[in-house]
């Protein structure tokens, strides 16, 4: 509980130092990371947001060992967003299966924006 408390005071602290980078127009912070460990470490994060709501998170992967170029810290900040999100919406819909799953998937494939 302590480990879990500590982790969270240190995401925090990362957090308002990237904010901070961001509103004096510093740059990102941009590194190859894993994705499925970024996943599973933004599920721990948020496992009592989850818990609290009795809606069970479960990770499906099909993209082991893909790579991603970003800021860890802005990724993972959209993934507790976007899942906290779906854990809500299940729990104010009282939804019969209390569940959000999230599931990556491989594909050859190059996207341009």
């Amino acid at each position: 509980m302590i480990a879990n408390a500590d982790a969270q005071l240190e995401r925090a602290g990362d957090i308002v130092e990237r904010l901070r980078d961001f509103l004096r127009h510093k740059e990102v912070r941009m590194q190859s990371l894993e994705l499925d460990p970024l996943i599973e470490r933004t599920i721990e994060l948020i496992g009592w947001f989850a818990s609290q709501r009795q809606v069970e998170l479960r990770f499906t992967s099909g993209s082991a060992g893909l790579w991603l170029l970003g800021d860890p810290i802005q990724l993972e900040q959209v993934m507790v967003n976007l899942i906290c999100n779906g854990v809500q919406a299940i729990d104010e819909a009282e939804m019969p299966e209390q569940r959000v799953t999230i599931a990556t998937c491989s594909r050859r494939e190059t996207f341009a924006l």
